[in-house]
């Protein structure tokens, strides 16, 4: 059963539907803010992930103090406590971050492959989820263009 989220906001359900799927598991509001915010706790592990995928020579316990400067971020906080639908966009789009950069390492831009169809899938849900992901989808749009030598990776797919 999928709970009606017009009553509170007017954004897309992916948030509400991952959040009406956990609490018909759990079935108290209270345990579910709980577990949700035990699920924010993977967000400065996905963001220390991310950098440590970029900055590969850097020294990795200076990315992961880095990391840990969303833990004083109020939005984040909040978001974390009260299920926010930032929490879920975030999880989305650090993960797609991830792929990008995995993707952009590899400099094999000729060939369609998993961490190109993960990043646009991920990167998806996180604007299906918070819409203002849309400007960093308009970049990694760009960079396709960018990278993609005249199309020619398109030719025999479609």
């Amino acid at each position: 059963m999928f709970i009606d989220f017009t009553e509170w906001t007017i954004t897309f359900p992916l948030h509400y539907i991952i959040l009406s799927k956990i609490q018909s598991l759990v079935h108290d509001k209270y345990l579910l803010r709980l577990l949700y915010c035990l699920i924010s706790l993977v967000i400065p592990y996905l963001f220390y992930v991310c950098l440590k995928n970029k900055f590969e020579k850097e020294n990795k316990n200076l990315l992961y103090l880095f990391s840990l400067i969303i833990f004083f971020l109020p939005s984040f906080r909040s978001g974390a406590i009260w299920a926010n639908s930032q929490i879920t966009g975030l999880i989305f789009f650090l993960l797609s971050l991830f792929f990008f950069t995995k993707w952009i390492k590899k400099k094999d831009f000729n060939d369609i492959n998993l961490d190109l169809f993960l990043q646009i899938v991920f990167m998806s849900l996180a604007v299906y989820t918070r819409q203002l992901y849309a400007v960093v989808f308009l970049y990694f749009v760009f960079s396709y263009f960018c990278h993609f030598d005249d199309f020619h990776v398109f030719e025999g797919h479609f």
